[in-house]
């Protein structure tokens, strides 16, 4: 008679990478645009940066190349890296904080701009800021530049350097860095909170940047949206894995982990 040993352990401690979402039903902008998400820890994010060129009642958000315009907004405007159309895929628009907090809502209908604190509960669900970054990263140096620290993208996310703009016009960063905003703004009102993946760390930043630089959005879809209805009803088995992180099956007298839809992981040993 075989003899089940079984132990729960936390997702992030894990050596080997594992997948930690769901692929969620995917949702098209107001100018057609369709992006793949990601369903983890209850939150059905975008798994792309946005692209929209209107707000979601239509409305077009201005495009604002000129630097000394973009200096002086006060209201929503968005670029490509560069001025350059071509950038548009894979990195998305980068957008000013102003179109981000505008209501005419920048995200698809039944979805929102992410608050700095939805932003946390993602990153801490990842094991927290020192080691989520990797785990949001695109694996390899296709878009990233070597050495692309600890990049797993275990998440989904599927995190891309799209660079940013300033506040006076140039532009840094593409293949180093990429910053997302947040809905939230700091205690000096100039500024507002954002999460930073960066080529050399595995970390994710939380910064306070000025509100009149050039970002990339994502968006995360609205918890009265049906949000409950896309998580998994019932834990379901996905897979089964050696130490070495190989997919293998039930095997006696050896250490196996076995990934469940909703996330969790059970390290097993079934010894006769």
């Amino acid at each position: 008679m075989n003899k089940i040993i079984t132990s729960l352990l936390i997702t992030s401690s894990f050596s080997f990478n594992a997948q930690l979402y769901t692929p969620g039903s995917g949702v098209t902008d107001i100018d057609g645009n369709t992006y793949q998400t990601i369903i983890i820890n209850g939150q059905e994010w975008m798994a792309e940066n946005l692209r929209t060129s209107k707000y979601a009642n239509g409305e077009a958000i201005p495009n604002v190349p000129d630097s000394s315009q973009w200096l002086n907004l006060s209201s929503g405007a968005w670029v490509h890296f560069n001025d350059d159309s071509q950038n548009e895929f894979p990195f998305g628009k980068l957008y000013n904080w102003y179109t981000v907090a505008d209501s005419r809502n920048l995200c698809p209908v039944g979805w929102q701009l992410p608050s700095d604190s939805e932003w946390t509960v993602l990153t801490d669900f990842l094991g927290g800021e020192i080691i989520a970054g990797g785990k949001m990263k695109i694996v390899g140096t296709e878009f990233w530049q070597s050495p692309n620290t600890d990049a797993t993208n275990e998440s989904g996310f599927s995190g891309i350097p799209a660079g940013r703009r300033i506040y006076t016009g140039p532009y840094y960063g593409l293949g180093n860095y990429t910053l997302w905003w947040s809905t939230t703004s700091d205690n000096d009102t100039s500024k507002a909170w954002t999460r930073d993946l960066h080529y050399l760390f595995s970390s994710i930043g939380r910064y306070s940047n000025d509100k009149n630089i050039g970002l990339s959005v994502r968006c995360v879809k609205n918890e009265t949206s049906g949000i409950n209805e896309l998580k998994p009803t019932f834990k379901s088995l996905i897979r089964i894995t050696d130490i070495m992180g190989r997919e293998t099956v039930v095997k006696n007298n050896e250490v196996l982990f076995y990934l469940y839809s909703d996330g969790s992981f059970e390290k097993k040993v079934i010894s006769e």
